[in-house]
């Protein structure tokens, strides 16, 4: 798995990335810095699976997940979220969309994943589109 980082310098300015559901971390980041805002937003009809539960990625209650320990707490098994710096300590929900403002104190990279319990990531097949556009 080869790692990129993508910068959007322009406000109005958008890329798109893959996530795939099987990624711990995302193969693609985003780096950011203070005080910069984005929209990040599903593409339609984006869905990835968990073992043979198809879902967007607004996610779905899994029990035997939430047992097993989520790991973006009180949030839907395969929910998208995003984390800075691949630690799941600063990790939030996205789901199909979001707005966020960069509150982290220095420049860091934005990784994407699908939310599951920590050991049980073989099981995920498929990915989808994210588009991220800069807002401020």
């Amino acid at each position: 798995m080869h790692l990129m980082i993508h910068t959007i310098t322009t406000i109005g300015a958008a890329i798109t990335l893959q996530v795939y559901a099987e990624d711990y971390y995302s193969r693609h980041s985003l780096q950011v810095n203070p005080g910069e805002a984005y929209h990040i937003e599903v593409l339609p009809n984006q869905y990835w699976t968990d073992w043979f539960h198809k879902s967007d990625a607004s996610g779905f209650w899994n029990p035997l997940a939430q047992l097993w320990g989520m790991r973006v707490k009180k949030t839907k098994c395969f929910t998208l979220c995003g984390a800075y710096d691949k630690s799941d300590q600063n990790a939030f929900p996205i789901g199909l969309q979001r707005d966020i403002e960069i509150t982290q104190k220095q420049p860091s990279e934005l990784f994407f994943f699908a939310n599951d319990s920590k050991n049980y990531y073989g099981n995920n097949r498929d990915s989808i589109t994210i588009r991220i556009s800069r807002t401020r």
